[in-house]
């Protein structure tokens, strides 16, 4: 009962993406450059967010906007792992 929770989270079952299917390097790294630049995307989107909110005090609804850029963040953080989860399920 113990170790329940560690099977929960085991992942030695599970193969790499790239062993699935009929990947070709040109796919695999397209599918990964694609998530590394989806992600930058993303984490760019709330600097400049908080670069417009922090250079004006009058925006209404502030915690709203800090609320949405860590949002936004959260999805970058799901494509940076998404690159990684090609070779390390």
């Amino acid at each position: 009962m113990l170790d329940l929770p560690a099977r929960l989270f085991a992942t030695d079952g599970f193969v790499p993406r790239w062993a699935c299917g009929l990947w070709t390097p040109f796919h695999g790294w397209l599918h990964v450059l694609s998530d590394c630049g989806i992600a930058a995307a993303y984490f760019a989107i709330p600097c400049l967010l908080a670069y417009f909110v922090l250079r004006r005090r009058d925006v209404p609804f502030l915690p709203v906007f800090w609320l949405f850029a860590a949002f936004v963040l959260s999805c970058g953080v799901g494509h940076a792992i998404e690159a990684t989860l090609f070779w390390h399920p």
